[in-house]
C-alpha cells in the first residue's frame, strides 16, 4: 500500500521499484488518498494518516531497499523480475 511508504520520505520512484508498478502509477495512487484524506501534499498526507490512526501501531517507517539484483534474498523473484524488464527494454529497442 503506497501509504505505508509516505512516512519514509521516499521517492515516487523508490516506491514504485519496491511495489514493482510504474512511477505513473505510484503518481495517480497518492493523488487519489490526497484527495480521499483532504490535503495537498506528502508531508500533510503523512500527519492526516497519524491522526486518522491509518498506520499499524508501532509500525516504523519502512526503509528504502536498493535496486533489485541477483544477490537479492529472493533471488528466484528477483531473477524472474530481471529478466522480464531485460526483455521488454530490448524489445522496445527492437521496435524502433
Amino acid at each position: 500500500m503506497v501509504l505505508e511508504h509516505l512516512p519514509s520520505m521516499s521517492s515516487n520512484a523508490e516506491i514504485a521499484e519496491e511495489m514493482y508498478v510504474s512511477v505513473n502509477t505510484i503518481k495517480a495512487h497518492l493523488k487519489s488518498l490526497y484527495r480521499k484524506l483532504e490535503v495537498s501534499s506528502r508531508r500533510a498526507a503523512v500527519r492526516r494518516a497519524r491522526e486518522l490512526n491509518l498506520f499499524a501501531r508501532g509500525a516504523k517507517p519502512r526503509p528504502v531497499r536498493g535496486r533489485l539484483s541477483h544477490r537479492s534474498p529472493n533471488t528466484s523473484a528477483a531473477r524472474i523480475l530481471v529478466a522480464r524488464r531485460r526483455r521488454h527494454a530490448c524489445s522496445r529497442q527492437r521496435r524502433r
